[in-house]
């Protein structure tokens, strides 16, 4: 998300295509062998495909880079970054963890009980990480 902002801040032109991270393209393979997103292709021999990277890249070429994000603030705003990012994968995680354990107990009629406790822990997690952002 905070790729396609920055470009779209930056009013640099982009074309967004959506793709199934189970069913990758070949094309998007041979763009970015890692398989991740997002990917922006600049050039067939520029490539950047990290959303932070694609953010400073949209900024530097927009020349308001130094304005969005002023050097002497630089240090803490990526510390917040990465710090950010840790966090939304810790609870994607769990987020994916609680749902995979909700489907299973679906699996069998007799574990409804269990499919319904994994969803009040989906829902304890929830309250807990607002409760935290107060």
């Amino acid at each position: 998300m905070r790729a396609r902002l920055a470009l779209h801040i930056s009013n640099i032109n982009y074309f967004i295509y959506e793709i199934s991270l189970k069913d990758k393209p070949e094309h998007m393979i041979s763009i970015s062998p890692k398989g991740t997103v997002p990917v922006l292709l600049i050039a067939e021999s520029t490539k950047i495909d990290e959303s932070l990277d694609i953010m400073l890249w949209a900024f530097q070429q927009a020349q308001i880079e130094d304005k969005l994000i002023p050097k002497k603030n630089r240090k803490k705003i990526f510390e917040l970054i990465h710090a950010n990012n840790n966090e939304q994968e810790d609870i994607s995680d769990k987020i994916k963890n609680i749902s995979l354990e909700f489907d299973k107990s679906l699996e069998d009629d007799l574990n409804t009980h269990l499919a319904l406790s994994t969803f009040f822990q989906l829902v304890k997690e929830t309250n807990r990480l607002a409760a935290s952002e107060k």
